[in-house]
């Protein structure tokens, strides 16, 4: 059960940082191939890092993605009242050309906290 969550918690983790790629393809020609590889290799690398919880020590994640995401050119702020339980937040910056469009957030946790269900509501495991 742990395996599952911490795979779909990575998936979500990198399809948040990777979305604004799709929309940037009406734009710039991408390598769809290259992507892919480049992608996974990421997806893989997210999924050997030990967050679970506890000790959690999301940072170790924090710290693999945020160079990652600088050398896109995309601007990193990293967040963390605990050292070892760093929160990192990413942000595009659009060019002002679609005002009417409103901002989007995507959000995802790089930490293990492994959940399940009870009677069809959400609660964090003990």
């Amino acid at each position: 059960m742990l395996d599952r969550m911490k795979i779909t918690r990575v998936l979500t983790l990198a399809a948040c940082c990777l979305a604004p790629l799709i929309q940037a393809a009406d734009r710039h020609a991408v390598d769809w191939t290259k992507l892919e590889a480049e992608t996974m290799g990421h997806y893989i690398s997210l999924l050997r890092i030990d967050t679970s919880n506890p000790p959690g020590d999301e940072t170790k994640a924090v710290n693999y993605l945020k160079p990652i995401l600088e050398a896109a050119g995309i601007q990193t702020e990293v967040f963390a009242l605990d050292p070892k339980r760093a929160n990192l937040v990413a942000r595009i910056k659009g060019n002002g050309s679609k005002r009417r469009s409103p901002p989007s957030a995507k959000m995802a946790t790089s930490g293990g906290a492994a959940l399940r269900t009870t009677n069809r509501t959400w609660c964090r495991a003990s």
